[in-house]
Protein backbone atom coordinates (compact mmCIF):
# COMPACT_ATOMS: atom_id res chain seq x y z
CA UNK A 1 0.00 0.00 0.00
CA UNK A 2 1.26 3.25 -1.10
CA UNK A 3 1.87 6.20 1.38
CA UNK A 4 0.56 9.41 -0.87
CA UNK A 5 -1.28 8.13 -3.62
CA UNK A 6 -0.84 10.83 -6.32
CA UNK A 7 1.62 13.68 -5.84
CA UNK A 8 0.07 17.34 -6.01
CA UNK A 9 2.51 19.18 -8.97
CA UNK A 10 5.59 18.75 -11.31
CA UNK A 11 8.59 19.75 -10.00
CA UNK A 12 11.40 22.80 -11.40
CA UNK A 13 13.65 25.09 -9.81
CA UNK A 14 11.14 27.98 -10.29
CA UNK A 15 8.68 25.97 -8.70
CA UNK A 16 10.07 25.00 -5.25
CA UNK A 17 8.77 26.13 -2.33
CA UNK A 18 11.28 28.04 0.38
CA UNK A 19 9.27 29.40 2.90
CA UNK A 20 9.61 28.54 6.19
CA UNK A 21 6.53 26.87 8.36
CA UNK A 22 5.58 26.07 11.68
CA UNK A 23 5.26 22.13 12.68
CA UNK A 24 2.37 20.51 10.71
CA UNK A 25 3.18 23.34 7.82
CA UNK A 26 0.88 25.96 9.34
CA UNK A 27 1.87 29.67 8.80
CA UNK A 28 4.63 31.32 11.02
CA UNK A 29 3.38 33.41 13.41
CA UNK A 30 5.06 35.94 15.61
CA UNK A 31 8.54 35.29 14.26
CA UNK A 32 8.75 31.93 16.13
CA UNK A 33 12.12 29.97 14.99
CA UNK A 34 13.14 26.55 16.16
CA UNK A 35 16.51 24.85 17.71
CA UNK A 36 17.72 21.80 15.87
CA UNK A 37 16.64 19.17 16.41
CA UNK A 38 12.86 19.68 16.97
CA UNK A 39 10.34 18.70 14.99
CA UNK A 40 9.68 22.48 14.25
CA UNK A 41 12.85 23.00 12.90
CA UNK A 42 12.03 20.24 10.04
CA UNK A 43 9.67 22.86 8.94
CA UNK A 44 12.24 25.32 7.68
CA UNK A 45 13.20 25.61 4.32
CA UNK A 46 17.11 25.50 3.83
CA UNK A 47 19.15 26.67 0.75
CA UNK A 48 21.44 24.43 -0.73
CA UNK A 49 24.67 27.02 -0.47
CA UNK A 50 23.32 26.49 3.38
CA UNK A 51 23.25 23.23 3.38
CA UNK A 52 26.78 23.05 1.22
CA UNK A 53 24.63 21.48 -1.52
CA UNK A 54 24.52 20.87 -4.60
CA UNK A 55 21.57 19.64 -7.58
CA UNK A 56 20.91 15.70 -7.60
CA UNK A 57 19.62 14.04 -10.43
CA UNK A 58 16.28 11.33 -9.83
CA UNK A 59 14.27 9.51 -12.07
CA UNK A 60 11.90 12.44 -12.41
CA UNK A 61 13.66 15.66 -11.77
CA UNK A 62 17.16 17.21 -11.39
CA UNK A 63 16.30 18.82 -7.52
CA UNK A 64 18.37 21.90 -6.06
CA UNK A 65 19.97 20.31 -3.13
CA UNK A 66 17.90 23.06 -0.87
CA UNK A 67 15.17 21.76 1.22
CA UNK A 68 13.52 20.99 4.04
CA UNK A 69 15.95 19.02 6.59
CA UNK A 70 14.93 16.84 9.81
CA UNK A 71 17.95 16.47 11.89
CA UNK A 72 18.71 13.02 13.94
CA UNK A 73 20.86 13.10 16.80
CA UNK A 74 21.60 11.46 19.68
CA UNK A 75 19.96 8.03 21.26
CA UNK A 76 18.08 5.73 19.39
CA UNK A 77 15.12 6.63 21.40
CA UNK A 78 15.34 10.26 20.77
CA UNK A 79 15.69 9.46 16.58
CA UNK A 80 12.38 7.55 17.39
CA UNK A 81 10.71 10.25 18.99
CA UNK A 82 11.60 12.59 16.03
CA UNK A 83 10.21 10.24 13.79
CA UNK A 84 6.70 9.83 15.21
CA UNK A 85 6.54 13.58 15.63
CA UNK A 86 7.45 14.41 11.68
CA UNK A 87 4.61 11.73 11.19
CA UNK A 88 2.12 12.93 13.17
CA UNK A 89 2.78 16.72 11.73
CA UNK A 90 2.43 15.42 7.90
CA UNK A 91 6.13 16.50 7.46
CA UNK A 92 5.86 14.14 4.47
CA UNK A 93 2.79 15.10 2.37
CA UNK A 94 0.88 14.85 -1.22
CA UNK A 95 3.49 17.83 -1.93
CA UNK A 96 6.92 16.05 -1.06
CA UNK A 97 8.38 15.45 -4.24
CA UNK A 98 11.50 13.73 -2.76
CA UNK A 99 13.14 13.00 0.15
CA UNK A 100 17.28 12.18 0.42
CA UNK A 101 18.27 9.73 3.02
CA UNK A 102 21.44 11.02 4.16
CA UNK A 103 23.84 9.62 6.83
CA UNK A 104 27.75 8.73 7.14
CA UNK A 105 29.55 6.63 9.70
CA UNK A 106 32.65 5.89 11.21
CA UNK A 107 34.69 2.56 12.12
CA UNK A 108 36.58 3.21 14.63
CA UNK A 109 39.11 -0.19 14.46
CA UNK A 110 40.16 0.85 10.42
CA UNK A 111 39.36 4.15 10.94
CA UNK A 112 37.42 4.51 8.08
CA UNK A 113 34.41 7.24 7.12
CA UNK A 114 31.86 5.81 4.84
CA UNK A 115 28.80 8.03 3.49
CA UNK A 116 25.48 6.76 2.18
CA UNK A 117 22.59 8.54 0.48
CA UNK A 118 19.07 7.25 -0.57
CA UNK A 119 17.01 8.56 -2.70
CA UNK A 120 12.87 8.25 -3.00
CA UNK A 121 10.90 10.16 -5.30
Amino acid sequence: ERYIQQCTRWYSFGAEDTMSYDAGWREILNGSTHDEPTVGSAFLYHSAEFLNGTSLWGNLAVYSGGGYVAGFRGTFHNTIGLLDDLERNRWTDHFTRVVFVEFSVWNANTNLMSSFALLLE
